[in-house]
């Protein structure tokens, strides 16, 4: 009996480790309904502009900026993993990110920062 409870409990913790890591795909209009809610997010979307500054660049989604749908963080730190590719060459094109969804500084304006290279797939 000790061992058919041990193996149920393994088996429930595999179930709940592979819900906490997986990933729901939403389009641009669900974002603000997953606004600071702890699940990881897919989005595939279209490049709307890229800007730069102070160490961060800026990808947003839906719409240049202010009228961005989402906002991508990404600092020079994850930057140089990526792709060597001119930041021109990124805009119109589709990507694939994933994440948590945040709001910058309780403002409402939907962000996803980049912590990982692998948060970011471009399919174009």
């Amino acid at each position: 009996m000790k061992t058919l409870t041990s193996y149920l409990f393994f088996l429930g913790l595999i179930f709940n480790l592979q819900n906490a890591y997986a990933q729901k795909p939403i389009t641009l209009e669900e974002v603000q309904k997953y606004l600071n809610q702890p699940e990881t997010v897919l989005i595939e979307a279209t490049i709307a502009e890229v800007k730069t500054a102070d160490k961060i660049t800026y990808i947003n989604l839906g719409d240049k900026h202010p009228n961005q749908k989402l906002a991508i963080i990404i600092f020079d730190t994850v930057l140089f993993k990526l792709k060597p590719l001119l930041f021109q060459q990124w805009e119109n094109r589709r990507i694939k990110i994933t994440g948590q969804i945040t709001d910058y500084k309780g403002n409402q304006q939907p962000q996803i920062i980049l912590e990982n290279s692998s948060q970011i797939e471009f399919l174009e």
